[in-house]
């Protein structure tokens, strides 16, 4: 009907006829009051630091990390630059998301190596010696925390030629496992590489963007899940404001409806977009999990 045309899912005639009762209205961010067609804006690479380049070769060495990670970065494919480590590492765990932020991640590195991302293409565009195939397998989604995968094929021998990679919260970027880990910004101080990566989150966050971690941890390396993680960047996600959407807030707002906003960003991030639409900032809530959205709804309705 005329709904569908408009790219409105009404569930029946009664719901319209109670429509007029409505005094609170809650927006997600991602896909509603934003475009959902994201892009990568900002990005920090942090590997590119620590490398240490002999002879013009493209041999790495990541002080501060294991001699395994160091082995490993230095067989990555080698049309993958230093300065752009992190997102290679991010387009590998986000292959198969079919999240708008995953998205943009994998179309900024086709931009940069082609179609396939395990076979990049660039400045170099045949296999160095000793390059094998590479593989991602072991993908896994975990709602509002990040995603995992396990790329293999990269070293030259078969032992410890396999890492996981997270993309993702900081908790879970650094192996927190648990879920009421949260995405604090001051709960690991021990790194300082890791306290630069809060601090440049912080700054895309207040722009806007969606911060998030990319980290690389070696297969094998130890039995805790929390060691051995490593922040090898972070990536700022853009993703524009709808044309209409300040307009439909003030519309809203003016039929003295209160307008809120739920969203599973970052309070920085999610305080930057409601700031441009017109939310008020005590009616956003942040670092919402998908179940937390419905208890907000049920809470909202007892009011």
């Amino acid at each position: 009907g005329v709904g569908a045309m408009n790219g409105l899912l009404i569930k029946g005639g009664a719901v319209l006829e109670m429509a007029h009762h409505v005094r609170t209205v809650v927006f997600d961010k991602t896909g509603t009051l934003t475009t959902g067609r994201a892009v990568v804006g900002g990005r920090i690479e942090y590997v590119s630091q620590f490398m240490k380049k002999e002879e013009g070769n493209a041999t790495q060495a990541l002080e501060g990390g294991s001699g395994s990670l160091q082995k490993l970065l230095q067989h990555l494919p080698t049309a993958i630059r230093p300065t752009d480590i992190a997102l290679w590492f991010a387009c590998c765990a986000e292959l198969r998301s079919e999240h708008p932020l995953g998205n943009a991640i994998v179309n900024a590195g086709k931009e940069i190596w082609g179609y396939d991302i395990l076979k990049p293409t660039g400045s170099v565009s045949e296999k160095s010696k000793g390059e094998k195939d590479l593989t991602i397998s072991d993908f896994q989604v975990v709602p509002g925390r990040g995603v995992q995968c396990t790329v293999g094929g990269i070293g030259q021998s078969e032992d410890n030629d396999s890492c996981i990679v997270r993309v993702g919260n900081r908790e879970w970027a650094h192996g927190n496992d648990n879920e009421e880990g949260g995405d604090g910004l001051s709960k690991r101080t021990e790194d300082a590489k890791d306290d630069q990566a809060d601090e440049d989150v912080r700054s895309l966050r207040s722009e806007g963007q969606i911060g998030v971690y990319v980290s690389v941890k070696i297969n094998g390396t130890s039995e805790n899940a929390k060691d051995d993680f490593y922040i090898v960047g972070v990536i700022g996600i853009l993703d524009p404001v709808k044309n209409e959407a300040k307009s439909t807030v003030a519309a809203l707002q003016g039929m003295g409806i209160d307008v809120w906003m739920c969203t599973g960003d970052h309070e920085l991030t999610a305080q930057a977009v409601a700031k441009k639409v017109g939310i008020d900032e005590d009616n956003v809530c942040s670092n919402v999990k998908p179940e937390g959205k419905a208890d907000l709804i049920r809470r909202l309705q007892k009011r």
